[in-house]
């Protein structure tokens, strides 16, 4: 199983601004989105089998949280530890996200991405996006739109 899979891709369009990162990359024929596929697909590789269903499924749609666990599983791997996905802990229900044993340790690890954002601040700019992403999408080649400031009169999404 790999995170991406092999196929022939011809998008040679730029990312939306609402696009699933997923997505974008797993359709760009870029030759940077090649290079990142190749270097996940690697990563994905050394994570645990027992995860690999689970866990691509949730990085199609949490692409970046899901980003940061794979690069602590690689970078940890890569400094002679194993880890332990998932473990089971003493009187918590809780599980972290892995148990690292090695170099005469032990220690639990848990990837948590810290945005700058709340709810309603990723929800208002994914509205700003949507409306970048429409008038990216007019064909206009004798003008060019620019927009300076962007006013919603409510809440409501468009």
């Amino acid at each position: 199983m790999k995170l991406f899979e092999d196929k022939i891709r011809i998008d040679k369009k730029p990312a939306k601004y609402n696009d699933n990162t997923y997505d974008f990359f797993d359709r760009s024929d870029s030759e940077k989105g090649k290079v990142i596929r190749g270097v996940l697909n690697d990563w994905f590789d050394n994570y645990p089998q027992d995860e690999k269903t689970e866990f691509k499924k949730r990085f199609r749609k949490e692409f970046s949280s899901s980003l940061y666990e794979l690069f602590i599983h690689e970078l940890f791997t890569k400094q002679g530890f194993t880890l332990e996905s998932h473990p089971i802990l003493k009187n918590s229900s809780n599980r972290p996200d892995f148990l690292a044993k090695g170099n005469g340790i032990e220690f639990y690890i848990e990837v948590k991405e810290a945005t700058d954002k709340n709810d309603a601040e990723r929800a208002f700019e994914n509205k700003t996006n949507q409306i970048y992403d429409i008038v990216n999408q007019t064909d206009s080649p004798n003008f060019f739109l620019q927009i300076e400031k962007l006013n919603f009169k409510t809440d409501q999404q468009l």
